[in-house]
């Protein structure tokens, strides 16, 4: 998935996911404004009973409570009942009591509980909740109807003040969940439709843009790479019109790229005046023919002189690239893959100079000495991957190029690390060996990595910088340490897969064997 995809899809589910957060919220607001609607819409039922009470007793007491009267009072049930069965909204009300005087009033469980609650709390007057009859939900409303003076003449076995029963009103829960329910789809319809234009908006004005310029890069970088490393012999970049900080980055990565390619163009001719160089048959000088260590030291130079100009040409554009790549996705495989490419490449850069840089003196030296500045160049790799260094060496003075024989050691070294950090074993061991017969000069180094298989093994000294799928410095360093060994050392350089057998354990592993000769 590219970039693009990965940011639109992200902001589609992070949208999404908000919109399902603020529908619940927005839910549970609207259940709190229906709870107290309802309680609201109770309390105005509650007050149209109070002033009917108020109103009928009035009536009775001015005139002497007269049958016809008393069938108009709350109490009776027939008021209820004509209620109940004309309510639209099946809204229920009942005078509820403990000890009714009609047999239809006797409270049932939940309203004796609201009763005996009044009885114990006599500041509060009224209780709101939700109540279950016959798995339908209703809102149930009740309120305290407490004695007064003159209600101890039909109700002498209360005391005044005591809570002689409830008016309890029950309204159907869905009444209210219909209306809920209505407003939360109209909010969830009105919200989706403005985020899918906001999508369409943002997909047709960035995300699609960005996806082709980043095509276009990515197309663009695999051309420059297939061509740094001879694989295309043309290398053609297409403008990048956009505008936005990714184009205006592109630009300037290609900038860059195209710096790249006159660099290599020119690295190109460079190689050709060193094919001729190298090839071009001795001459002789105003003082006659120049020896041959004079010429070799003349050519040496004048190919070093190339080296350092190709180098110095390459480093600020792959430096520049480098710094680009990094600024547009640290998780992007193909970028990672890019940068491994370029730091690859500088590394090729450092020891093709290294290669014609070879001191021309030689000095006598003590081997252990050499041994040891290599090992603790490596010091922090041996640490991090908890490798075990066994030295076995004899106290060696030989006469060779130092800084040669120092450096060849580190690439061998580096390619026994490079093993161990795949190594099947959990310990990791390299073993370093000397020994002196006449002249000749063994050093063996040795590690548990588990051996390298048989093509691996053929193409290891391939001076070639890229391996089918992946650039590889390692066989590199091996060629330029090989080629120094043999031209400069007098020596050879090999390796084979062994068995190595350490503390009673038996590991497969690879051995560099390498033989100088002592002048």
């Amino acid at each position: 998935m590219t970039i693009a995809k990965k940011i639109y899809f992200t902001l589609l589910v992070g949208l999404f996911v908000g919109l399902l957060v603020k529908e619940f919220i927005m839910d549970k607001q609207l259940q709190i404004t229906q709870y107290n609607s309802a309680k609201s819409e109770a309390q105005e039922l509650r007050n149209s009973i109070m002033v009917f009470r108020d109103y009928i007793a009035k009536l009775n007491e001015n005139n002497g409570h007269k049958d016809e009267l008393q069938k108009a009072h709350p109490l009776n049930t027939v008021i209820e009942s004509n209620f109940i069965n004309n309510s639209k909204r099946n809204i229920k009300i009942k005078t509820a009591s403990n000890k009714p005087i009609l047999s239809a009033n006797l409270a049932n469980e939940h309203e004796s509980d609201d009763i005996y609650f009044f009885d114990k709390n006599k500041d509060i007057d009224e209780r709101f909740s939700i109540y279950n009859i016959n798995k339908t939900e209703y809102y149930h409303y009740s309120y305290a109807l407490r004695l007064d003076q003159k209600c101890l003449s039909c109700h002498s076995d209360y005391n005044v003040g005591e809570t002689r029963g409830i008016i309890s009103i029950y309204i159907p829960k869905k009444n209210f969940d219909k209306d809920r329910v209505l407003l939360s789809n109209n909010s969830y319809t009105v919200t989706f439709i403005v985020l899918m234009i906001i999508f369409i908006i943002l997909y047709f004005t960035v995300i699609k843009p960005l996806s082709k310029n980043m095509k276009k890069f990515q197309n663009n970088l695999g051309q420059f790479f297939a061509y740094i490393n001879d694989e295309e012999d043309e290398i053609e970049f297409k403008d990048i019109k956009s505008s936005d900080e990714l184009g205006i980055m592109s630009k300037e990565i290609h900038a860059n790229i195209i710096k790249a390619r006159m660099v290599i163009q020119n690295q190109k001719e460079s190689h050709e005046k060193l094919q001729k160089l190298m090839n071009e048959e001795d001459h002789q000088d105003k003082d006659g023919i120049k020896s041959k260590e004079k010429r070799k030291s003349d050519r040496s130079k004048s190919i070093n002189m190339l080296v350092n100009n190709i180098s110095t040409n390459l480093h600020t554009p792959l430096k520049d690239l480098k710094k680009h790549l990094q600024e547009i996705d640290k998780n992007d495989d193909s970028i990672d893959n890019a940068m491994d490419e370029i730091e690859c490449i500088e590394d090729v850069l450092t020891q093709y100079k290294f290669f014609f840089e070879q001191e021309d003196i030689k000095k006598e030296i003590k081997l252990q000495n050499i041994i040891k500045k290599c090992n603790t160049k490596n010091h922090f790799e041996y640490k991090k991957l908890a490798i075990e260094v066994i030295d076995d060496y004899e106290d060696i003075n030989l006469t060779t190029y130092e800084q040669e024989l120092y450096q060849v050691l580190v690439n061998i070294l580096s390619t026994n690390i490079s093993n161990l950090e795949v190594s099947p074993y959990k310990e990791k061991l390299i073993l370093i060996s000397t020994t002196k017969s006449d002249s000749k000069i063994t050093i063996s180094i040795k590690d548990n990595g588990g051996g390298f298989d048989q093509i691996k093994l053929d193409k290891l000294f391939n001076p070639q910088i890229k391996n089918v799928d992946k650039l590889n410095s390692d066989s590199l360093k091996l060629y330029i340490s090989k080629e120094i060994i043999i031209n400069h050392l007098e020596g050879d350089l090999e390796v084979v897969n062994i068995d190595i057998d350490y503390k009673g354990k038996t590991f497969k592993g690879s051995e560099f064997i390498l033989s100088i000769h002592d002048s």
